[in-house]
């Protein structure tokens, strides 16, 4: 196990990541980020006033971190099998709130399992991170035998969380982790985090999802309120509720047909390692945006003004804007609930430059403006501008609206290197780096591209480089 830090001379934010045999398990990355804290949060969320809470797996300590904040829990255990993780935790303590130092908090050097099944504490929450079925020891965590130690261990009206990758891992496998799941609890669902992670929960007792809890946690303080809107850029309770993809119905549906993993009958363990190289995961989306369509979670369905609808529309289209192709029926339908919403029609005008409809995706972005001006609905009027336009017209739509744009230099720098006006593009993108502004590694390859067109290829080899750094 070690960490790896990276603290580079053009102030690009510093990144952390946990790796355990060389897997990375945990990092400050957006996208894991993500995952950690919403590990944490959806399990608050769905439950009443938990108190007691049971992790499987220190690693960032984020999770734990995250759970911990709340004042209604007031004990939190932590069981890690690896002894020099609580060291390798201290190199996160500005995203997981020093976990360790908690007097809630209790860190456990023992089996998750193993604890789990000597122990006689009840708990209301228990989040099992471990992730990778396929990395050894792990597929027994995804066991009928595994869920029914941790179904004993709940208190009435506990829910358990599990994080699962479904990258590396084939369709069959994930129905048959769902299916075994459905089998052991009352009620189950499906979530979705950073695209690529599932959370799957489930409960002894029917799961509610309620909207003033999910306010209640969002609002908690100043890191709930930013930890939302960094991480999982939802503002309103209908926005978290595009994150559900199943409930037990659609679980079962989904996982028709499926094997049951068992200790006795462990195929997980000897199938997941095969799956390794998979690249199944749009697929894998799909299927279950597909079964998502048929059944409609019913925490959803219960959604009764239009409004909350559209947002949880809305919210849905944004998860899964890196899926191809794109699902852009939750976007028009989402419109069609809701035609004044300016986020509506940037989001949409994204999905038609992605297809290649120029001239659609500018009056899309327009008549979102009508509706209200926005950072994000400017850059994507200046996107249209650059594929139908001319590069004045850019400039003078630029030059009106700076008001509105939180990363001018971006703009600035993106219309000339769209214009192929690279020397003009370099100070721009340059100081938009420093700035940390936008994606860093999108600004560093672009300033490659630039100074390997102007002939600079010194400089040119090293943003490449940077752009490509852990």
């Amino acid at each position: 196990m070690r960490v790896r830090e990276r603290h580079d001379t053009l102030k690009l934010k510093d990144f952390s990541e946990d790796l355990t045999g060389g897997k990375a398990d945990a990092s400050t990355g957006t996208g894991d980020m993500t995952t950690q804290t919403l590990s944490g949060y959806l399990p608050v969320m769905l439950h009443p006033k938990p108190e007691r809470i049971f992790v499987v797996g220190l690693a960032s300590g984020v999770t734990a971190g995250t759970v911990a904040q709340f004042d209604e829990i007031n004990l939190v255990d932590v069981v890690e099998i690896e002894p020099s993780m609580a060291h390798a935790a201290s190199f996160f303590q500005h995203v997981n709130q020093d976990v360790l130092a908690n007097p809630k908090v209790h860190l456990i050097i023992n089996d998750g399992r193993n604890h789990l099944l000597e122990t006689k504490a009840g708990y209301d929450l228990i989040i099992s991170e471990p992730s990778n079925p396929w990395i050894s020891g792990v597929a027994s965590l995804f066991t009928s035998e595994y869920f029914q130690i941790v179904n004993q261990r709940l208190n009435p009206g506990g829910i358990f969380c599990q994080w699962v990758q479904c990258y590396s891992i084939s369709l069959d496998n994930l129905r048959m982790i769902l299916k075994t799941l459905a089998q052991s609890f009352q009620d189950v669902q499906l979530w979705t985090s950073h695209l690529g992670d599932l959370l799957l929960i489930a409960s002894n007792e029917e799961i509610v999802v309620d909207r003033a809890r999910i306010d209640y946690v969002r609002n908690l303080n100043r890191i709930t309120e930013s930890d939302f809107s960094k991480y999982l850029s939802a503002k309103t309770s209908g926005e978290v509720f595009g994150r559900l993809l199943l409930d037990r119905e659609g679980v079962l549906e989904f996982s028709r047909g499926a094997r049951t993993n068992s200790d006795n009958y462990p195929y997980l363990e000897f199938s997941a390692p095969k799956d390794i190289y998979r690249h199944d995961m749009e697929d894998i989306y799909q299927s279950i945006l597909e079964t998502s369509r048929k059944i409609v979670p019913q925490p959803v369905r219960a959604l009764k003004d239009e409004q909350a609808q559209a947002l949880f529309l809305y919210h849905k289209s944004k998860v899964f804007s890196g899926l191809e192709p794109f699902p852009k029926d939750f976007i028009q339908m989402a419109l069609a609930l809701d035609d004044n919403n300016e986020d509506f029609y940037t989001t949409y005008a994204e999905i038609l430059l992605r297809e290649k409809k120029y001239a659609d995706a500018r009056k899309i972005a327009e008549k979102g403006l009508e509706i209200g001006k926005t950072s994000d609905g400017i850059q994507m009027m200046i996107r249209a501008i650059s594929f139908t336009g001319t590069i004045d017209e850019a400039f003078r739509f630029l030059d009106d609206n700076q008001e509105f744009l939180q990363n001018p230099e971006v703009e600035y720098g993106n219309v000339f290197f769209q214009a192929g006006l690279f020397e003009k593009a370099i100070p721009y993108l340059e100081q938009a780096l420093r700035k940390q502004q936008g994606e860093e590694y999108l600004l560093a390859e672009k300033l490659g591209r630039c100074y390997e067109a102007v002939g600079d290829l010194k400089k040119a080899e090293h943003y490449y480089e940077l752009s490509v750094q852990d």
